[in-house]
């Protein structure tokens, strides 16, 4: 089984947070400044499908590449508040 994929910006985190992050086993993929900074990491996945701005085209990119479905929205008036594509969604879980 391959590990889970986890994208950042590893200069968001203190230096032990990033040692701690990398120690985790996950496949790390670095996002570029630019992209983070347009909420290219505030996304929504079910592990197959990826929901997310339409504005980190890169980020789009990478992802198909690693065989996921991307769906990209227009987020442009959502960022100008602040936020992105996770913002405006609620998790639901099965009840035990």
């Amino acid at each position: 089984m391959s590990p889970e994929l986890l994208l950042w910006f590893p200069e968001a985190f203190e230096p032990d947070s990033r040692s701690l992050i990398r120690a985790l086993g996950l496949e790390l993929v670095e996002v570029a400044e630019s992209d983070a900074r347009r909420f290219a990491l505030n996304l929504v996945s079910d592990e197959r499908t990826v929901t997310m701005t339409d504005r980190a085209p890169r980020v789009a990119a990478l992802l198909r590449a690693r065989g996921l479905t991307v769906v990209e929205l227009p987020t442009a008036q959502l960022a100008k508040g602040g936020g992105g594509v996770r913002c405006t969604a609620l998790t639901l879980h099965p009840a035990p």
